[in-house]
């Protein structure tokens, strides 16, 4: 499946464009775990908000980074590397409220891509993992749309994380666990996150260590009640 011939990276506006919070991606539609952590009682105030994000935008670097750098990699190596990329991200994402919003958000970018940037190849790539019935999940798709973009690994990181905090602080505010400006100060703080800048595992060393935070995520399908799909 070849690469278009784009030059090596986005010009800043567009880079924008693909961090606004308005774009079509499903993001806002999950709490990742937030909705049914504050039910269970895990959220009880500020701090432990705080600490939930902190475990959010570090698991998100651990163990869903790795994916999408995979994913950046394997659009210029062909597409045995995509099917065994999108096949072994499928087996890792075993909670089914966050596979749900996975696959939900995957497909969402899929369908935006070729929408904003018409002039790449994206037939080759949608036609791949449409014949061959491979699941759309958000991690190794956002990397391949980047790969495919031209995108470099930096911004690539931080343009991943920042959607992961700010869809979680947005969740946030809209269960009234905290006011609008509380909740910009704190997308503002942890966008200074160490997490931003720090390695990112390969594949192979890929790791999950918030147990509690995936046990909450598998409880949101027993809420009486939810604002979030998960």
């Amino acid at each position: 499946m070849p690469m278009s011939d784009q030059p090596n990276t986005l010009p800043w506006y567009q880079l924008l464009h693909l961090a606004d919070s308005a774009l079509p991606t499903g993001g806002f539609a999950f709490s990742s775990g937030l909705e049914s952590s504050a039910r269970l009682g895990l959220i009880r105030d500020m701090a432990d908000l705080d600490d939930f994000l902190t475990i959010a935008i570090r698991q998100a670097r651990q163990a869903e980074l790795p994916f999408v750098f995979a994913g950046h990699a394997a659009i210029t190596t062909g597409d045995a590397a995509i099917v065994a990329l999108v096949k072994r991200y499928d087996a890792w994402l075993l909670t089914p409220t966050i596979r749900r919003g996975s696959l939900t958000q995957g497909r969402a970018w899929l369908t935006l891509a070729p929408c904003i940037f018409p002039d790449h190849d994206w037939q080759s790539l949608r036609q791949l993992l449409a014949t061959r019935a491979l699941p759309t999940h958000l991690a190794p798709v956002f990397g391949l749309i980047m790969g495919q973009l031209h995108v470099d690994t930096e911004r690539v990181q931080a343009l991943f994380l920042y959607a992961c905090i700010r869809d979680l602080t947005s969740a946030a505010i809209r269960l009234g666990l905290l006011g609008p400006q509380e909740g910009h100060a704190l997308l503002a703080r942890f966008c200074q996150s160490p997490e931003f800048t720090e390695p990112v595992p390969t594949m192979d060393a890929a790791y999950r260590t918030a147990p509690l935070l995936e046990i909450a995520q598998s409880k949101h399908n027993d809420l009486y009640t939810k604002l979030f799909q998960s």
